[in-house]
């Protein structure tokens, strides 16, 4: 549920400004989402026309704007991952997506193989755990991983086993 109320004395409140765009991109696009999505990609990915870019939760309130920055402003090859069939249809059909995969059907790898035949360029990191340990199979030379988050881990009750992957980030980079 959303929270109603807080107590403040508002010297740490930013000032939503009207102007710029609805109110509910504050929360979006203009608000800590697209932030996040803008300066990983400009100050950390700089990715390059032609790359291929794949970003793991790519139908989240980060991941989708990864994908459209990605895609719109520098031209890349973008791939995303997501849970579900009508996740798919929405990041290819209304993001713009070049090819999405439903994680929850078939080989990961496989998949991820077929959907980026000439490997990974940059890699949007959300997700973390098995999925990552996969998509390190892929990272091509000089290749960049962003870490903006990692769900798989966040609830898991038990410290993952790792870092599993070291001599494959040597090896790609």
């Amino acid at each position: 549920p959303w929270q109603e109320c807080i107590l403040t004395d508002g010297s740490n409140l930013e000032k939503v400004d009207p102007n710029l765009g609805p109110l509910s991109t504050a929360l979006g696009i203009l608000g800590m989402p697209g932030m996040t999505a803008y300066f990983g990609i400009e100050d950390i990915a700089k990715p390059k026309d032609g790359e291929t870019v794949l970003v793991s939760s790519a139908s989240g309130a980060v991941g989708s704007v990864v994908g459209q920055i990605c895609k719109k402003i520098h031209k890349c090859r973008v791939v995303g991952i997501v849970g579900s069939d009508e996740k798919v249809d929405y990041v290819t059909s209304r993001l713009g997506f070049d090819a999405a995969i439903n994680y929850k059907k078939g080989d990961l790898l496989e998949q991820l193989r077929a959907a980026c035949p000439q490997g990974i360029d940059v890699y949007w990191e959300n997700v973390g755990g098995d999925m990552t340990d996969k998509v390190f199979e892929l990272l091509n030379r000089n290749s960049r991983v962003v870490v903006c988050g990692a769900i798989a881990e966040y609830n898991r009750g038990q410290v993952s086993t790792g870092p599993r992957h070291l001599l494959k980030m040597i090896e790609a980079g």
